[in-house]
């Protein structure tokens, strides 16, 4: 069993990121206050495999099982219906989740050798400001208080967002464009 209140600090194909283990409670809250960001706010779902993703989630509609055979892993964040299994303490004014599946190494790496951990994550950055760039200033922000997977001092990563995509029953919605051109 893992200790609680972690935060991870990690580098993805698009901006660094801070995420908990989705089965801890004070690890996200921990974001949360890390960040100041409003509890209103949702996190999105990150993996190395969309199968460790699945079981929080309803069942996919052809649009979205499109998309994550197209597009995942890489820098598409889909936003679709929450299962059951979803925790309860995560998310609790939606009733849908983001879900991405970054194509970065070392965060793949990270996930699988963490019994394909699955965390809720957000940028790493203070709400409202932009997404810090490098460990140096993940370091010097949060000052010890987030455990960084991958501590470089390059950045490797674009620095622009993934494109996000509601995929609701019948349609496809772009809510933010990235790399990834979806018409």
């Amino acid at each position: 069993m893992q200790k609680s209140g972690i935060v991870y600090a990690f580098e993805t194909d698009t901006v660094w990121g801070l995420g908990a283990d989705i089965n801890d409670s004070d690890g996200i809250k921990k974001i949360y206050d890390l960040k100041k960001r409003d509890g209103a706010k949702p996190l999105i779902l990150m993996s190395n495999s969309f199968k460790n993703i699945e079981k929080y989630l309803a069942p996919l509609n052809q649009e979205a099982k499109n998309l994550v055979e197209k597009y995942m892993p890489g820098a598409l964040t889909i936003i679709v219906k929450k299962s059951e299994n979803f925790p309860k303490y995560l998310n609790p004014e939606f009733e849908t989740v983001g879900v991405r599946i970054p194509n970065h190494q070392g965060f793949m790496e990270f996930c699988k050798n963490n019994s394909d951990m699955v965390l809720a994550t957000t940028s790493a950055n203070i709400s409202g400001e932009k997404p810090l760039e490098n460990a140096i200033e993940i370091e010097k922000e949060f000052k010890n208080k987030v455990e960084i997977i991958k501590k470089s001092e390059l950045n490797l990563n674009k620095n622009t967002p993934s494109t996000i995509v509601l995929v609701e029953e019948n349609s496809l919605k772009v809510l933010r464009q990235g790399d990834i051109k979806i018409n």
